[in-house]
């Protein structure tokens, strides 16, 4: 929800502590309910913004990091202003750019585990000999 500044008392914002004054907050939480339920959301997924006043702009970034899917989380706090990024939300952007590769990974896995294994048991039968006819040349000649 934006220009929370313009909510009415309109001349209520405190200038001091760049905030939304105690008639403006109860103001905005009446608004922010009547949107949670004209468009069946919960309310804690409605954040009041104020771009002019840059207020609560970090809220808003940390609320859409939290919303969206892992794989586009990176993406939107790389083209956020970086001083409406936290550390949370950085965080959670990174960890979720990691899970979003290690699902699709699980997926690419589950498709072609069974190929891999035959793969590395082929090999393994293969050079297991070569292998252990080096290693005992190698100790043979440690002991000499």
């Amino acid at each position: 929800m934006t220009q929370a500044d313009k909510i009415e008392p309109h001349r209520k914002w405190n200038e001091v502590e760049n905030k939304p004054g105690d008639e403006q907050v109860a103001n905005l939480t009446i608004k922010i309910n009547d949107i949670s339920s004209r468009f069946d959301v919960s309310t804690n997924k409605v954040v009041a913004v104020s771009a002019n006043d840059s207020w609560n702009l970090v809220e808003l970034v940390n609320k859409v990091v939290e919303i969206l899917p892992n794989e586009k989380k990176y993406a939107f706090t790389r083209e956020a202003k970086e001083e409406n990024v936290s550390e949370e939300a950085a965080k959670t952007a990174e960890i979720g750019i990691f899970e979003a590769i290690k699902e699709k990974a699980g997926e690419a896995w589950d498709f072609i585990k069974y190929e891999v294994a035959e793969v590395v048991v082929d090999k393994v039968k293969e050079y297991a000999p070569i292998i252990a006819k080096k290693a005992a040349s190698w100790l043979k000649n440690l002991w000499k």
